[in-house]
């Protein structure tokens, strides 16, 4: 898998380089391209955050219900309104409403 994975700016090959640690998902996989040196991860689409992609699922649920922003926020009790803000309108392509 990893021969077919691609530098996101230039294309180039990528080697693993170490870890990522965080606090709520644990070690994620980081990696290394052999000819720009930009380091990153590929972790999927939840990967920018430092919560469980469980939390993140919950403030869309939620926020799908009708629920503010200051309501999720009492609900969770690990973010900010403003991080709920955040993913909200990140996964809003994502969140179909009816």
């Amino acid at each position: 898998m990893l021969s077919k994975m691609e530098c996101k700016k230039c294309g180039g090959e990528v080697v693993k380089a170490g870890f990522w640690d965080t606090m709520y998902r644990g070690r994620i996989q980081r990696y290394r391209c052999n000819k720009c040196r930009h380091q990153s991860v590929y972790g999927g689409i939840y990967h920018r955050y430092r919560i469980s992609e469980a939390t993140i699922k919950q403030i869309l649920a939620l926020h799908r219900q009708g629920k503010s922003l200051r309501q999720i926020r009492d609900k969770i009790k690990i973010v900010s309104h403003v991080t709920v803000a955040n993913i909200v309108k990140h996964f809003q392509h994502r969140i179909r409403t009816k």
